[in-house]
């Protein structure tokens, strides 16, 4: 047997070795996830599958003529921990929305001259970084229930993108408290319905 045949035969049994336990890993954290999500089925008449090929199973919630998806995920070497609601829906025009807490980054960002539109309230105008199209229809949208509702959830780090045909809003924590969960999927209904009222659905 040759060197690199020896190294074969000793790494053959870790690599199975690491594989069997990152499924057991993904196993039970699935387990967990379901259980987690097991009181927003009762709730919201919801429903617990596994969306577009995801490891990990999600939450789905109906919320008018479309379903919301709701998904966590433990984060790994790469991606941090996250929690999300998202949705697919046709718009009537052209639209794009994205909103994300006013860090140091996007505060240098902010001095070398990048867009940020106003929403007229000073606290989450301070809190948040707003990018869109028009900010008279940006101020129409954010009315103060949507306003109330991200400034409850700014300690998660939550971020807002509606985008062609797809909305996502999501925070940077795993299976977080019932109370945030419940704000996170409150929150988005009122983006969802906010849509239909200013037409942009």
């Amino acid at each position: 047997m040759n060197a690199q045949d020896l190294l074969i035969f000793i790494n053959f049994p870790i690599l199975w070795f690491i594989l069997i336990i990152g499924l057991v890993y993904i196993k039970k954290t699935s387990k967990d996830i379901k259980r987690y999500f097991e009181p927003q089925v009762m709730k919201r008449n919801g429903e617990i599958t596994w969306v577009n090929f995801l490891i990990y199973p999600s939450l789905i919630i109906p919320c008018g003529d479309l379903k919301l998806i709701v998904s966590t995920f433990p984060g790994g070497k790469n991606a941090p921990p996250s929690t999300s609601v998202s949705c697919k829906f046709s718009l009537n025009q052209d639209y794009h929305l994205n909103i994300y807490p006013e860090v140091l980054l996007a505060k240098l960002g902010k001095t070398l001259g990048m867009k940020d539109l106003q929403s007229g309230n000073p606290e989450f105008d301070e809190a948040f970084i707003i990018q869109g199209g028009d900010e008279t229809m940006v101020r129409n949208f954010l009315n103060v229930g949507i306003q109330y509702k991200l400034l409850l959830l700014k300690g998660s780090n939550p971020k807002v993108t509606i985008l062609k045909n797809s909305f996502e809003l999501s925070i940077s924590e795993f299976c977080p408290s019932e109370p945030t969960l419940d704000n996170l999927i409150e929150t988005a209904g009122l983006f969802i319905n906010q849509m239909s009222e200013v037409g942009i659905r």
